[in-house]
Order: C-alpha cells, then structure tokens, then sequence
C-alpha cells in the first residue's frame, strides 16, 4: 500500500506542477496485488486515502482473467502430496476477484491473432540465429499449448521466457560427451549450437509442460513439421534434450542405487537450469 500512496502521490504531484500537460498513469496487474480496493478507488472514484486526483491525470488499469483450470488437465513434473489449502490453485491466473464497482470499467481487448502474434515473435527474436526456425517453432509451440491446454496458457511472456532461455544456452551448451561417447552424441555436438539453444529452450519453455508423454511426442512432431530451411527431426529433438539431460547428472555425484530414470533427468536439468 504504501508503493501505491507514494507512487500516486509522485504522478499527482507531476501533473499538478503542470496543469496544461495531460498525465497518464497505468496501474498493471491490479487483480494480483491484495490492495485492489485501493486501487478500485483510484480508478473508479478518481481517489486515494481521501484526496482527489489532479484533473490532467488520466489513469489507465490493466488485469488478467479470472478462469479456472481446465478439470482435466494434467499436471507435469513432481506432484505435491501434501493437502495444502491454496483458493487459488485452480485459477489460470493467480488473481483476486474485481471489486463490483470496477466491473463496468472493464474492457475485454481479446487476444491476438495469429498474424498478429507471428509478428510479435519476429521482432522479438530480433537478429538471433536461426530466425525462420525460431519463429515458425515459437508459433507453432504456442498455438499447439492453446489447443491441447487452454486458450489462455500462454502468452508472449513465454515468447520471452524461450529468449532468455536461447540465450543462456548459447553459452552453457555441453560440448563433451567423454563421460559416455556415442555416435548418437557425437552427431549431437555436430549440430549448430544456436539451434541446439532452441531445442533445449522449446524444450524447458512448452515441452516440459505437457504432462502426458503422448502429448510430448506430438509436440515434438509439430516442431519437426515446422516448414522451412533449418528444422529438427523428431529424433533429433529428443536426442538433443535427452544428451543435455544425461550431461548435467553425469557432473552430480549421486547416491549407490539411484535410478537415472526420465523424471529424474527432467526434474533435475529443469531446476537447475531455471536456478
């Protein structure tokens, strides 16, 4: 609360010094923070804590849906046992409901097309190697999570979160296999890094969300359709996640007995590489 009093104070402020200039001030999130009465008063009732904001002060507000998690769906990665009681666990969102006198200033912008969406990811993957493939399987990765999750699972924050990924792996890609030498891994370390990168940023980013293995081979064959000069077989898909995987628990010292199994090898090369 007191970011919120400080930080409308500060705008307010601003526009009073300069009342022929027209302020705007843009409340991001509201449902998600627990002051949303607050800030339904500054929205609705141009007020906080009983002062009026400056008439140059426009204030603009953004919030996320309230949906519910789809009843089927299912979960991917460790399964928490423990019966611990969390309201908003079957929301898509993490958000509180809108106060009632907000809800006739709500505006519902839709979501964006799929030309529109392509055109965000091109300018976002800028000049990063790999563009065409890079697109077309960021595209092709979001359009397949809406169809088999829900319409709203992802967003161009996951277009984001794939880039910070690419460009980690740029520069921590594992380029031995002198712990277990195959021909397989070898033509592994022959690909491109920078689509190796990809790979293995896909793979963290939407691949590790699908919970049924099925669903994952059908994912993986979605990006081998991908169309155009670079792309990666199914083969070499899982090839390239499962040498990366194997790579980080070769470094770990493990205890006698324990079994490399594929929860394993996920679990441990997803935490350590989103730490």
């Amino acid at each position: 609360l007191e970011e919120i009093v400080s930080f409308t104070a500060a705008v307010s402020a601003a526009a009073r010094r300069s009342p022929a200039a027209q302020f705007w001030m843009l409340l991001d999130e509201i449902n998600t923070c627990p002051h949303v009465a607050h800030l339904s008063d500054i929205v609705c009732h141009r007020q906080l804590l009983g002062q009026r904001l400056p008439s140059n002060l426009v204030v603009m507000a953004a919030c996320n849906p309230y949906r519910l998690q789809p009843k089927d769906r299912q979960p991917a990665g460790l399964a928490v046992s423990a019966q611990v009681v969390d309201p908003l666990a079957g929301l898509v969102y993490r958000v509180l409901p809108l106060p009632e006198t907000m809800l006739d200033y709500v505006w519902d912008y839709g979501i964006l097309t799929a030309d529109e969406e392509k055109q965000f990811i091109g300018s976002m993957v800028g000049d990063r190697a790999f563009k065409m493939f890079a697109v077309e399987a960021l595209c092709t990765s979001q359009a397949f999570l809406r169809q088999h999750l829900a319409e709203c699972s992802v967003s161009l924050r996951d277009i984001e979160r794939s880039l910070k990924l690419f460009d980690w792996f740029s520069g921590h890609l594992v380029t031995t296999h002198d712990w277990n030498p195959t021909p397989s891994r070898e033509r592994v370390l022959r690909l491109p890094p920078e689509l190796r990168a990809w790979v293995l940023a896909l793979a963290i980013c939407y691949r590790s969300r699908l919970g049924a293995e099925p669903l994952r081979v059908d994912y993986f064959k979605a990006i081998e359709a991908v169309g155009c000069e670079h792309t990666v077989s199914l083969a070499d898909f899982e090839l390239i996640v499962a040498t990366e995987q194997s790579a980080y628990l070769a470094n770990m010292e493990l205890s006698p007995g324990t079994a490399k199994n594929g929860a394993l090898l996920e679990n441990v090369f997803v935490l350590l590489v989103c730490i």
